[in-house]
Protein backbone atom coordinates (compact mmCIF):
# COMPACT_ATOMS: atom_id res chain seq x y z
CA UNK A 1 0.00 0.00 0.00
CA UNK A 2 2.94 2.36 0.63
CA UNK A 3 3.98 2.61 -3.04
CA UNK A 4 0.38 3.31 -4.07
CA UNK A 5 0.02 6.01 -1.41
CA UNK A 6 3.26 7.69 -2.48
CA UNK A 7 2.20 8.24 -6.11
CA UNK A 8 -1.14 9.96 -6.90
CA UNK A 9 -1.40 8.16 -10.25
CA UNK A 10 -1.68 4.84 -8.37
CA UNK A 11 -4.63 6.04 -6.23
CA UNK A 12 -7.23 3.63 -7.58
CA UNK A 13 -8.82 0.61 -5.94
CA UNK A 14 -7.83 -1.39 -9.05
CA UNK A 15 -4.12 -0.88 -8.42
CA UNK A 16 -3.79 -1.92 -4.79
CA UNK A 17 -2.93 -5.33 -3.32
CA UNK A 18 -6.50 -5.93 -2.11
CA UNK A 19 -7.76 -6.01 -5.69
CA UNK A 20 -5.03 -8.46 -6.72
CA UNK A 21 -5.99 -10.73 -3.80
CA UNK A 22 -9.66 -10.50 -4.77
CA UNK A 23 -8.94 -11.60 -8.33
CA UNK A 24 -6.55 -14.29 -7.12
CA UNK A 25 -9.45 -15.86 -5.24
CA UNK A 26 -11.32 -16.62 -8.49
CA UNK A 27 -8.50 -17.09 -11.01
CA UNK A 28 -5.80 -19.77 -10.70
CA UNK A 29 -3.58 -17.98 -13.25
CA UNK A 30 -3.16 -14.85 -11.10
CA UNK A 31 0.46 -14.07 -10.21
CA UNK A 32 2.57 -11.22 -8.84
CA UNK A 33 6.11 -10.58 -10.08
CA UNK A 34 8.15 -8.82 -7.37
CA UNK A 35 11.40 -6.90 -7.78
CA UNK A 36 13.43 -6.93 -4.56
CA UNK A 37 16.72 -5.44 -3.47
CA UNK A 38 18.22 -6.96 -0.31
CA UNK A 39 14.80 -8.27 0.65
CA UNK A 40 12.99 -4.96 0.16
CA UNK A 41 10.20 -4.90 -2.42
CA UNK A 42 10.79 -2.26 -5.10
CA UNK A 43 8.08 -3.14 -7.63
CA UNK A 44 5.00 -5.33 -7.93
CA UNK A 45 3.41 -6.50 -11.15
CA UNK A 46 0.08 -8.29 -10.65
CA UNK A 47 -1.01 -10.12 -13.79
CA UNK A 48 -2.55 -13.22 -15.31
CA UNK A 49 0.03 -15.61 -16.71
CA UNK A 50 -1.51 -16.97 -19.88
CA UNK A 51 -0.22 -19.61 -22.33
CA UNK A 52 2.62 -18.64 -24.63
CA UNK A 53 4.33 -16.36 -22.13
CA UNK A 54 1.59 -13.72 -22.32
CA UNK A 55 0.77 -11.58 -19.27
CA UNK A 56 -2.66 -9.99 -19.07
CA UNK A 57 -3.47 -7.17 -16.61
CA UNK A 58 -4.81 -8.52 -13.34
CA UNK A 59 -8.59 -8.70 -13.45
CA UNK A 60 -8.82 -7.88 -17.18
CA UNK A 61 -11.16 -6.88 -18.74
CA UNK A 62 -12.39 -5.31 -15.49
CA UNK A 63 -9.03 -3.64 -14.79
CA UNK A 64 -9.67 -0.33 -16.55
CA UNK A 65 -6.40 0.86 -14.98
CA UNK A 66 -3.34 -1.36 -14.62
CA UNK A 67 0.44 -1.28 -14.41
CA UNK A 68 3.59 -2.02 -12.47
CA UNK A 69 3.46 -0.52 -8.97
CA UNK A 70 6.86 0.88 -8.04
CA UNK A 71 8.68 3.90 -6.76
CA UNK A 72 10.88 6.23 -8.83
CA UNK A 73 14.33 5.12 -9.92
CA UNK A 74 13.58 1.44 -10.44
CA UNK A 75 16.82 -0.06 -11.88
CA UNK A 76 14.88 -1.96 -14.56
CA UNK A 77 12.92 -1.04 -17.64
CA UNK A 78 9.52 -2.58 -18.25
CA UNK A 79 10.82 -5.05 -20.87
CA UNK A 80 13.66 -6.06 -18.52
CA UNK A 81 11.14 -6.71 -15.76
CA UNK A 82 9.11 -8.90 -18.13
CA UNK A 83 12.23 -10.82 -19.13
CA UNK A 84 13.17 -11.44 -15.51
CA UNK A 85 9.65 -12.71 -14.78
CA UNK A 86 9.69 -15.10 -17.74
CA UNK A 87 7.02 -13.14 -19.61
CA UNK A 88 7.27 -12.78 -23.37
CA UNK A 89 4.47 -10.28 -24.14
CA UNK A 90 2.36 -7.86 -22.12
CA UNK A 91 -0.55 -6.26 -24.01
CA UNK A 92 -2.06 -3.31 -22.16
CA UNK A 93 -4.96 -0.94 -22.79
CA UNK A 94 -4.82 1.77 -20.08
CA UNK A 95 -1.36 1.60 -18.53
CA UNK A 96 -0.64 3.71 -15.46
CA UNK A 97 3.09 4.27 -15.88
CA UNK A 98 4.20 7.47 -14.09
CA UNK A 99 7.87 6.43 -14.14
CA UNK A 100 7.88 5.54 -17.87
CA UNK A 101 8.99 1.95 -17.43
CA UNK A 102 7.30 1.03 -20.71
CA UNK A 103 8.14 4.15 -22.68
CA UNK A 104 8.35 3.41 -26.40
CA UNK A 105 6.03 0.40 -26.33
CA UNK A 106 2.79 2.37 -26.74
CA UNK A 107 0.82 2.25 -29.99
CA UNK A 108 -1.97 4.63 -29.00
CA UNK A 109 -3.34 6.80 -26.21
CA UNK A 110 -6.67 7.23 -24.50
CA UNK A 111 -8.02 9.57 -21.86
CA UNK A 112 -9.18 8.17 -18.54
CA UNK A 113 -11.62 10.47 -16.72
CA UNK A 114 -12.53 10.92 -13.09
CA UNK A 115 -14.53 13.24 -10.87
CA UNK A 116 -12.56 14.68 -7.96
CA UNK A 117 -15.34 15.18 -5.43
CA UNK A 118 -13.12 17.32 -3.19
CA UNK A 119 -12.58 19.91 -5.96
CA UNK A 120 -15.19 22.70 -5.84
CA UNK A 121 -14.17 24.05 -9.28
CA UNK A 122 -17.23 24.20 -11.60
CA UNK A 123 -17.04 21.91 -14.62
CA UNK A 124 -18.01 23.25 -18.05
CA UNK A 125 -21.22 21.67 -19.29
CA UNK A 126 -22.59 20.69 -15.89
CA UNK A 127 -25.12 23.54 -15.96
CA UNK A 128 -26.84 22.26 -19.10
CA UNK A 129 -26.56 18.72 -17.76
CA UNK A 130 -28.24 19.75 -14.49
CA UNK A 131 -31.19 21.30 -16.33
CA UNK A 132 -31.75 18.08 -18.23
CA UNK A 133 -31.56 16.12 -14.95
CA UNK A 134 -34.25 18.29 -13.41
CA UNK A 135 -36.58 17.76 -16.39
CA UNK A 136 -36.06 13.98 -16.35
CA UNK A 137 -36.54 13.78 -12.60
CA UNK A 138 -39.73 15.83 -12.60
CA UNK A 139 -41.26 13.73 -15.37
CA UNK A 140 -40.22 10.43 -13.76
CA UNK A 141 -41.55 11.35 -10.33
CA UNK A 142 -44.82 12.53 -11.86
CA UNK A 143 -45.24 9.31 -13.86
CA UNK A 144 -43.80 6.65 -11.49
CA UNK A 145 -43.14 8.07 -8.03
CA UNK A 146 -40.48 9.76 -5.87
CA UNK A 147 -36.83 8.92 -6.43
CA UNK A 148 -34.64 7.35 -3.75
CA UNK A 149 -31.02 6.20 -3.74
CA UNK A 150 -29.81 3.15 -1.82
CA UNK A 151 -26.00 3.12 -1.51
CA UNK A 152 -24.65 0.79 -0.39
CA UNK A 153 -27.42 -1.58 -1.37
CA UNK A 154 -26.53 -4.95 0.17
CA UNK A 155 -29.64 -6.82 -0.94
CA UNK A 156 -28.63 -9.83 -3.10
CA UNK A 157 -31.87 -9.42 -5.07
CA UNK A 158 -30.84 -5.91 -6.09
CA UNK A 159 -27.44 -7.20 -7.15
CA UNK A 160 -29.00 -9.98 -9.23
CA UNK A 161 -31.35 -7.50 -10.88
CA UNK A 162 -28.40 -5.38 -12.01
CA UNK A 163 -26.55 -8.42 -13.38
CA UNK A 164 -29.63 -9.42 -15.37
CA UNK A 165 -30.05 -5.91 -16.76
CA UNK A 166 -26.40 -5.80 -17.79
CA UNK A 167 -26.42 -9.18 -19.52
CA UNK A 168 -29.57 -8.21 -21.40
CA UNK A 169 -27.83 -4.97 -22.43
CA UNK A 170 -24.87 -6.92 -23.82
CA UNK A 171 -27.31 -9.00 -25.85
CA UNK A 172 -29.16 -5.94 -27.21
CA UNK A 173 -26.06 -4.00 -28.17
CA UNK A 174 -24.16 -6.92 -29.70
CA UNK A 175 -21.21 -6.58 -27.31
CA UNK A 176 -19.57 -9.69 -25.91
CA UNK A 177 -21.07 -10.67 -22.56
CA UNK A 178 -18.12 -10.38 -20.17
CA UNK A 179 -20.32 -11.82 -17.41
CA UNK A 180 -20.77 -15.09 -19.32
CA UNK A 181 -17.66 -16.89 -17.91
CA UNK A 182 -17.97 -18.44 -14.45
CA UNK A 183 -14.89 -16.61 -13.14
CA UNK A 184 -16.22 -13.13 -13.94
CA UNK A 185 -19.53 -13.78 -12.21
CA UNK A 186 -17.60 -15.21 -9.24
CA UNK A 187 -15.47 -12.05 -9.17
CA UNK A 188 -18.58 -9.86 -9.02
CA UNK A 189 -20.09 -12.03 -6.27
CA UNK A 190 -16.89 -11.99 -4.21
CA UNK A 191 -16.58 -8.22 -4.58
CA UNK A 192 -20.23 -7.77 -3.57
CA UNK A 193 -19.55 -9.71 -0.37
CA UNK A 194 -16.75 -7.31 0.68
CA UNK A 195 -18.11 -4.71 3.09
CA UNK A 196 -15.04 -3.46 4.97
CA UNK A 197 -11.79 -1.63 4.06
CA UNK A 198 -9.38 -1.77 2.38
CA UNK A 199 -11.67 -2.81 -0.47
CA UNK A 200 -15.42 -3.14 -0.57
CA UNK A 201 -18.03 -3.84 -3.20
CA UNK A 202 -20.35 -0.89 -3.63
CA UNK A 203 -23.79 -1.23 -5.23
CA UNK A 204 -25.92 1.84 -5.88
CA UNK A 205 -29.58 1.43 -6.85
CA UNK A 206 -31.97 4.19 -7.87
CA UNK A 207 -35.68 3.58 -7.27
CA UNK A 208 -38.75 5.42 -8.47
CA UNK A 209 -41.83 4.85 -6.36
CA UNK A 210 -39.96 1.98 -4.69
CA UNK A 211 -39.24 0.30 -8.06
CA UNK A 212 -35.57 -0.32 -9.02
CA UNK A 213 -34.84 1.55 -12.26
CA UNK A 214 -31.02 1.76 -12.46
CA UNK A 215 -27.92 0.41 -10.75
CA UNK A 216 -24.16 0.68 -10.68
CA UNK A 217 -21.71 -1.71 -9.08
CA UNK A 218 -17.98 -1.66 -8.57
CA UNK A 219 -15.30 -1.46 -5.93
CA UNK A 220 -14.31 1.30 -3.52
CA UNK A 221 -11.09 1.80 -1.63
CA UNK A 222 -9.91 4.79 0.40
CA UNK A 223 -12.90 6.83 -0.77
CA UNK A 224 -12.32 6.20 -4.49
CA UNK A 225 -15.16 4.47 -6.32
CA UNK A 226 -14.62 2.57 -9.57
CA UNK A 227 -17.86 1.18 -11.04
CA UNK A 228 -17.71 -1.84 -13.36
CA UNK A 229 -21.36 -2.40 -14.22
CA UNK A 230 -23.96 0.23 -15.06
CA UNK A 231 -27.40 -0.70 -16.38
CA UNK A 232 -31.04 0.21 -16.08
CA UNK A 233 -34.55 -1.08 -16.66
CA UNK A 234 -35.07 -0.70 -20.44
CA UNK A 235 -38.70 0.28 -19.81
CA UNK A 236 -37.39 3.43 -18.09
CA UNK A 237 -35.00 4.48 -20.88
CA UNK A 238 -36.94 7.64 -21.80
CA UNK A 239 -36.31 9.10 -18.34
CA UNK A 240 -32.48 8.95 -18.47
CA UNK A 241 -32.23 6.61 -15.43
CA UNK A 242 -28.47 6.09 -15.73
CA UNK A 243 -27.83 9.84 -15.69
CA UNK A 244 -30.20 10.34 -12.79
CA UNK A 245 -28.42 7.63 -10.82
CA UNK A 246 -25.01 9.18 -11.38
CA UNK A 247 -26.38 12.57 -10.34
CA UNK A 248 -27.82 11.05 -7.15
CA UNK A 249 -24.51 9.34 -6.32
CA UNK A 250 -22.58 12.58 -6.71
CA UNK A 251 -25.07 14.43 -4.52
CA UNK A 252 -24.70 11.76 -1.81
CA UNK A 253 -20.90 11.51 -2.05
CA UNK A 254 -20.25 13.47 1.12
CA UNK A 255 -22.19 11.14 3.39
CA UNK A 256 -20.94 7.88 1.82
CA UNK A 257 -18.14 9.21 2.00
CA UNK A 258 -16.47 9.33 -1.42
CA UNK A 259 -13.67 11.60 -2.55
CA UNK A 260 -13.38 10.49 -6.18
CA UNK A 261 -15.44 8.70 -8.81
CA UNK A 262 -13.49 6.99 -11.60
CA UNK A 263 -15.23 7.14 -14.97
CA UNK A 264 -12.61 5.25 -16.99
CA UNK A 265 -12.09 5.82 -20.70
CA UNK A 266 -14.43 5.66 -23.68
CA UNK A 267 -17.55 7.75 -24.44
CA UNK A 268 -15.18 10.70 -24.24
CA UNK A 269 -17.62 13.59 -24.82
CA UNK A 270 -20.05 12.47 -22.14
CA UNK A 271 -17.34 11.79 -19.57
CA UNK A 272 -15.41 14.94 -20.43
CA UNK A 273 -18.49 17.06 -19.78
CA UNK A 274 -18.82 15.96 -16.15
CA UNK A 275 -15.22 15.19 -15.15
CA UNK A 276 -12.68 17.53 -13.59
CA UNK A 277 -9.66 15.21 -13.69
CA UNK A 278 -8.10 13.12 -16.44
CA UNK A 279 -5.00 11.12 -17.34
CA UNK A 280 -3.60 10.28 -20.75
CA UNK A 281 -2.81 6.56 -20.69
CA UNK A 282 -1.04 4.48 -23.32
CA UNK A 283 -2.26 1.29 -24.96
CA UNK A 284 0.08 -1.08 -26.72
CA UNK A 285 2.18 -4.14 -26.15
CA UNK A 286 5.47 -4.50 -24.29
CA UNK A 287 7.81 -7.32 -25.28
CA UNK A 288 10.61 -8.86 -23.29
CA UNK A 289 12.96 -8.71 -26.28
CA UNK A 290 12.40 -4.95 -26.61
CA UNK A 291 10.80 -5.22 -30.04
CA UNK A 292 8.08 -2.69 -30.83
CA UNK A 293 4.70 -4.19 -31.68
CA UNK A 294 3.21 -3.19 -35.01
CA UNK A 295 0.64 -0.40 -34.85
CA UNK A 296 -2.82 -1.92 -35.39
CA UNK A 297 -4.84 -1.18 -38.49
CA UNK A 298 -7.60 1.39 -38.21
CA UNK A 299 -11.34 1.47 -38.89
CA UNK A 300 -13.42 -1.68 -38.78
CA UNK A 301 -10.42 -3.96 -38.48
CA UNK A 302 -9.24 -2.08 -35.39
CA UNK A 303 -12.67 -2.35 -33.76
CA UNK A 304 -12.91 -6.02 -34.62
CA UNK A 305 -9.39 -6.63 -33.31
CA UNK A 306 -10.27 -4.98 -30.00
CA UNK A 307 -13.40 -7.08 -29.72
CA UNK A 308 -11.50 -10.30 -30.35
CA UNK A 309 -8.81 -9.29 -27.86
CA UNK A 310 -11.48 -8.72 -25.22
CA UNK A 311 -12.87 -12.19 -25.91
CA UNK A 312 -9.39 -13.69 -25.53
CA UNK A 313 -9.01 -11.82 -22.25
CA UNK A 314 -12.26 -12.88 -20.60
CA UNK A 315 -12.86 -16.32 -22.09
CA UNK A 316 -10.38 -18.79 -20.59
CA UNK A 317 -11.54 -21.95 -22.36
CA UNK A 318 -11.26 -22.95 -26.00
CA UNK A 319 -15.02 -23.49 -26.23
CA UNK A 320 -15.68 -20.05 -24.73
CA UNK A 321 -13.36 -18.36 -27.22
CA UNK A 322 -14.90 -20.28 -30.11
CA UNK A 323 -18.37 -19.18 -29.00
CA UNK A 324 -17.24 -15.56 -28.63
CA UNK A 325 -15.50 -15.55 -32.01
CA UNK A 326 -18.48 -17.05 -33.83
CA UNK A 327 -20.90 -14.67 -32.13
CA UNK A 328 -18.74 -11.61 -32.86
CA UNK A 329 -18.21 -12.48 -36.52
CA UNK A 330 -21.92 -13.14 -37.03
CA UNK A 331 -22.83 -9.78 -35.49
CA UNK A 332 -20.09 -8.02 -37.48
CA UNK A 333 -21.38 -9.50 -40.74
CA UNK A 334 -24.90 -8.31 -39.94
CA UNK A 335 -23.68 -4.78 -39.18
CA UNK A 336 -21.48 -4.58 -42.27
CA UNK A 337 -24.32 -5.87 -44.48
CA UNK A 338 -26.70 -3.32 -42.99
CA UNK A 339 -24.08 -0.60 -43.54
Amino acid sequence: MGLCADEPAFASPLLGPAFARLVGGVRSDAAVAVVRRRGVGLAYFAHHRRPGGVARPIGAPFSDLHGVISGPGLPLSGPELLRGAGIRRFPFTALVDPYRLFEGTESGWQTSYAIDLTDPTPVAGRGRHAKKMRRWRARLEADIGPLSLTMPDQDPASFETLLNWKRAQFNRTGLHDVLRPDWSRALMAQAFSLTEPPLRGLLAVLRAGGRPIAGRFGVEGDGIYHPWLAAYDPAMAAYGPGHLLLSAILEAAGRLPLRAYELGSGLDEQKRSISNRSMELPSGEARADGAVARRPAGGRLLRLGRRLDQIATVELTLSGRAYGLADTLAKARRRWSAG
